[in-house]
């Protein structure tokens, strides 16, 4: 474009320098300064006219041209620099629901010195002398499942086993304030996940079935 706006020019200088040739030749022949002028253009034609007439236009047609692309230019910066802007944030949310799905499926390691096991969570029932009092204990669901196989239950489907045991004196630091002889029940409420961050499994949140393995019997079922 500036290539083009300097030939331009370097026309108009020539015309210019053309016309400014046939008035020293007119003056030389006698002419007025204002004579000289229009004898020059009439030699010269009204072809110059025209031609600074389309010479001008031209050049305020490639000006117009110019801006025109620089415009586009700056919108087309414009657009995808929001475009970068909304990919960028889109592939954020989607880096952070990948890693949420990957943090929920994984089974094992967790970091360095913690692991995830395979856990129950199983509610317990003590009828108070002040009303139902509930305690939700986590476990090991391998635990839960092996302890409570040995014991015959059938319940319809949709419904789940529910268990009875006794308080006695070995097992009554589990559950604090339920008195010695009271009778709980429990019932597997849900399987949880269990974070450990030993190298063992946690056995210890199943000690409290073990303690009562030997008064657990089967009650009836639960919706």
């Amino acid at each position: 474009m500036s290539g083009s706006l300097d030939d331009d020019e370097e026309l108009r200088r020539e015309m210019e320098s053309h016309l400014a040739q046939l008035e020293d030749d007119a003056r030389r022949t006698g002419a007025s300064p204002q004579q000289a002028t229009r004898d020059a253009e009439e030699r010269f034609g009204s072809a110059a006219d025209h031609f600074r007439s389309a010479l001008d236009e031209w050049t305020r047609k490639q000006r117009s041209i110019r801006n025109g692309l620089i415009g586009i230019a700056l919108s087309a910066l414009v657009v995808s620099a929001a475009g970068i802007v909304i990919n960028v944030r889109l592939l954020r949310e989607l880096r952070i629901t990948i890693d949420g799905w990957s943090e929920r499926a994984k089974s094992t390691d967790l970091e360095i010195g913690a692991a995830r096991y395979v856990g129950a969570l199983v509610e317990t029932v003590w009828s108070s002398p002040h009303g139902l009092v509930r305690l939700e204990l986590p476990m090991l669901k391998s635990d839960w499942e092996r302890e409570t196989a040995r014991l015959p239950q059938r319940c319809p489907e949709g419904e789940a086993p529910r268990f009875e045991f006794a308080i006695t004196e070995e097992v009554s630091a589990h559950f604090p304030g339920v008195p010695v002889g009271a009778t709980m029940f429990c019932r597997l409420k849900r399987a949880v996940d269990l974070d450990w961050y030993v190298g063992a499994a946690p056995t210890s949140h199943s000690e409290w079935l073990r303690a009562v393995g030997s008064s657990l019997r089967f009650a009836g079922c639960s919706e």
